[in-house]
């Protein structure tokens, strides 16, 4: 089994959800990234053992899928809020979290992706890792299903849990929902709005943006190929940008 089991329940009339899987260490890194990030956009834990953690249940629940893509102004505007909180929290001392580095590193396994493709996404990776000012405890997988509406706002859940430049986070929501973006008429206006608002709103530049943006998609790409899924979708969202 590669995949988590998740069901909800109550304790003291409170919901909650029970997540089950047999991958121990992810679970466990989950758990520790659900901790650091404790009262800042995330459900609180509130108990893990081995394969098994119980937490807080998001209610209503409804994702930031729900937005799209008829609310893309109020959506990124919500993911912005949701990264600015999320950033505000410490990296653990003595942590064990990778680096975002160390998960790039998927681009230079050869993958069976255009050269002129593959080769721009690793110059800027490597400008964008030499270039970073700051570095964060970041979610790692922010698109728009990890995102929900709760009762006192939004939380996100799943996060992954890495340290580097705080742009990354902005990647996964602006290349998402897929295939849904691209069975839109204007994806590429889309993307571009993301970009700019993104930058807009938590003041960074929208090259970086686009850059990041880039980056991930390509990985993403590589990810499909090593897990023998339909990799299209990728390669006609990087060409929509030209």
């Amino acid at each position: 089994m590669s995949f988590n089991y998740v069901a909800r329940g109550l304790i003291k009339e409170k919901p909650i959800l029970v997540k089950l899987g047999l991958n121990n260490r992810a679970l466990s890194k989950e758990t520790q990234c659900l901790k650091a990030f404790e009262s800042h956009a995330t459900p609180k834990v509130i108990a893990n053992k081995d394969n098994m953690i119980i937490m807080e249940c998001a209610v209503p629940g409804i994702t930031l899928k729900e937005y799209f893509p008829w609310q893309e102004t109020e959506a990124t505007n919500i993911l912005c809020n949701v990264i600015k909180d999320l950033h505000t929290a410490k990296i653990p001392i003595g942590h064990n979290f990778y680096h975002i580095k160390d998960l790039l590193q998927t681009l230079d396994n050869e993958p069976d992706i255009p050269n002129n493709i593959l080769n721009k996404a690793r110059r800027l990776r490597d400008k964008l890792l030499s270039t970073t000012m700051k570095e964060v405890l970041l979610h790692g997988d922010l698109h728009h299903d990890n995102i929900l509406k709760n009762d006192h706002g939004w939380m996100v859940i799943d996060p992954k849990g890495f340290i580097g430049d705080p742009v990354f986070e902005t990647a996964a929501y602006i290349c998402n929902p897929i295939p849904d973006l691209l069975h839109e008429n204007n994806p590429k206006e889309i993307i571009i709005g993301r970009i700019q608002l993104c930058a807009k709103n938590l003041n960074i530049q929208e090259q970086r943006v686009k850059d990041w943006f880039y980056v991930k998609s390509v990985l993403c790409w590589a990810w499909s190929l090593e897990d023998k899924l339909d990799h299209a979708y990728w390669k006609k969202l990087l060409n929509i940008l030209g």
